[in-house]
């Protein structure tokens, strides 16, 4: 039996777990697959998305996996692996935010959790305090600022021109003329 050609296959097959949890990309186009999942880790400041500089003292280690859904799976933790932050992204480059998350303090309390509706925080959160306390809730709209001003009675939607018609209204909507 020849094992020219199996050695190098058994290598790979064993291997490829080990190698998983030592991947590092600084970016997401340096992504690597493995098996059908893309898996990145990398570093991160404080404020969970910007990548590490050489001046930065507060580093966090992100991973994230593709799962069956095409939604990326992240998680956040501190140096020494405790949770700092867990939720799940549309987009590669880890932008829009989307889903269930939860954010931790350092003695691994619960600080939030709530979800995100494609990049926006939406329905209720629950806040508590490091010592586990409940706080406040909060409640988000899941839209952006200009929506919600609209929303709220701050602004108005711009006027259009000429008469309003099935073409130029809102999805079409009849118009009130």
């Amino acid at each position: 039996m020849k094992l020219e050609g199996v050695v190098p296959y058994l290598a790979i097959c064993l291997g490829l777990p080990l190698l998983s949890s030592s991947l590092h990309a600084q970016d997401p186009s340096q992504m690597d697959t493995i098996g059908s999942a893309i898996v990145m880790t990398d570093t991160v400041q404080a404020d969970l998305h910007s990548p590490v500089g050489t001046d930065s003292s507060a580093i966090f280690l992100r991973r994230a996996t593709l799962g069956p859904d095409r939604m990326y799976a992240v998680a956040i933790t501190y140096p020494d692996g405790r949770p700092r932050m867990m939720g799940r992204y549309e987009d590669v480059a880890l932008n829009i935010p989307d889903g269930e998350f939860t954010y931790y303090y350092p003695n691994g309390q619960v600080e939030s959790t709530g979800a995100f509706d494609h990049g926006y925080k939406a329905g209720t959160w629950k806040c508590y305090t490091a010592n586990g306390s409940a706080r406040a809730d909060r409640f988000y709209y899941g839209m952006d600022w200009d929506h919600m001003q609209f929303l709220v009675g701050l602004s108005e939607l711009a006027p259009t021109l000429g008469a309003a018609t099935e073409s130029n209204t809102p999805f079409g909507a009849p118009s009130t003329n």
